[in-house]
């Protein structure tokens, strides 16, 4: 997404109010999609001066040395997108979700498009309500496993990434998630969340280490404690200091490499970003 102080930056087709809901003869109130800035823009919202391939899907391209996201019609898109949208019914405080939108999912939806379309957004980022994600480009997000942000407790928990059980599952769990995005034009891509706590220096508040810790910390049988020997051993053979930041990266190699493998599904797919 684009950082919001870099809003002047974006393309003249995302005027402010040139996307806000109109009425037709009938009264009825609609929103125009992204691309309905103008001819000059696709139904996604991508710049038709700027062509890349045509796929059905949102991918990215590198053209004349520079990488863009390229919308399923082909087109250039700069993505600039609001994210957490589903946070206002998880964490309503003021109850304005029953209050002023009956609890209805699809009433506040619309809300969100209206606004973010008067405001010049031309896509919802991660974290949007499901019933935008037919109408929206946004950032598709699968709940993985530990190790997670700071403050999700024992969702945090490291796991043994080495082992096959392990591996099947993450597989599983992301293959699943995927599955409801997988054919869906206005997916951009897919993203895993919450962040991972990689610091090899880690120490959480309930005196939890880090990650190289915990491998290093299980029986010598568990195949994550064996991946630590055997990174030794090839560090030491090439004269290499066996430093838990090195290692760190062998895990997070291994985690993202199972963890993306799980988004394929043998059909389009969109990107997947980590």
């Amino acid at each position: 997404m684009i950082p919001l102080h870099r809003q002047q930056e974006r393309p003249s087709g995302l005027r402010r109010g040139s996307l806000a809901p109109r009425s037709d003869s009938a009264g009825r109130e609609h929103s125009r999609l992204p691309g309905h800035a103008g001819a000059g823009f696709d139904r996604y919202g991508g710049v038709r001066a700027i062509r890349g391939k045509r796929t059905g899907w949102f991918h990215v391209e590198e053209m004349e040395g520079r990488w863009f996201f390229v919308t399923p019609e082909g087109n250039a898109f700069f993505s600039l997108g609001v994210t957490h949208a589903a946070e206002c019914i998880r964490r309503d405080e003021r109850s304005l979700f029953v209050s002023r939108y009956g609890g209805s999912e699809t009433r506040l939806s619309e809300f969100f498009l209206a606004r973010f379309q008067e405001w010049g957004y031309n896509s919802a980022g991660y974290g949007p309500l499901p019933a935008m994600e037919t109408k929206f480009p946004y950032v598709a997000t699968i709940w993985t496993e530990g190790p997670r942000s700071f403050s999700a407790g024992v969702q945090s928990d490291n796991t043994d990434i080495f082992d096959p059980a392990v591996r099947e599952r993450l597989r599983r769990t992301v293959r699943e998630a995927a599955a409801r995005h997988a054919g869906n034009p206005f997916c951009l891509g897919y993203v895993f969340i919450d962040l991972p706590v990689w610091d090899p220096a880690f120490r959480g508040a309930d005196g939890q280490g880090s990650y190289v810790d915990f491998m290093r910390a299980l029986p010598a049988s568990a195949p994550g404690r064996r991946a630590y020997e055997e990174f030794r051993a090839r560090r030491a053979t090439g004269g290499l200091a066996a430093s838990d930041e090195a290692f760190v990266n062998e895990i997070a190699e291994s985690y993202y490499a199972c963890a993306g493998g799980g988004t394929a599904s043998g059909r389009p797919q969109p990107p997947c970003f980590g």
